[in-house]
């Protein structure tokens, strides 16, 4: 099966229920390969619905997702796809959402991650 978003192949998609302090990884391959580290954090200091980037190595991506779930409850994501890094020679997009009803019930973090153009240096 394929699937496409306008230009952009969906490369994987999930969801998974989180839990908030815990960090999501997601790996492409084994070990070895190339793995986002996606960190759920609460601070009252920041503004709503932030995000930082990290280049952990050539290898692995960390990514804190500030302040996405106000108060425990609500949510939030990215408006469109995000381009991140080169994979097979294209370009690596993201998309997320997190989303909670109650404190006392685990968040649902959505992700997709779409190839797009060829990429001549990559």
């Amino acid at each position: 099966m394929k699937v496409k978003i306008g230009p952009l192949d969906v490369f994987t998609s999930g969801s998974l229920l989180i839990e908030i302090g815990k960090p999501i990884e997601i790996f492409f391959g084994d070990v070895d390969n190339l793995k986002f580290i996606f960190r759920i954090v609460e601070d009252s200091e920041k503004e709503k619905f932030k995000s930082a980037v990290r280049l952990i190595s050539n290898k692995e991506i960390e990514l804190d997702l500030i302040n996405f779930i106000p108060n425990g409850t609500g949510g939030g994501g990215t408006k469109y796809p995000v381009k991140i890094v080169t994979l097979q020679k294209r370009a690596l997009y993201y998309s997320i959402t997190l989303q909670s009803i109650s404190k006392n019930i685990q968040p649902l973090f959505t992700y997709t991650f779409y190839l797009g153009e060829a990429v001549s240096n990559g």
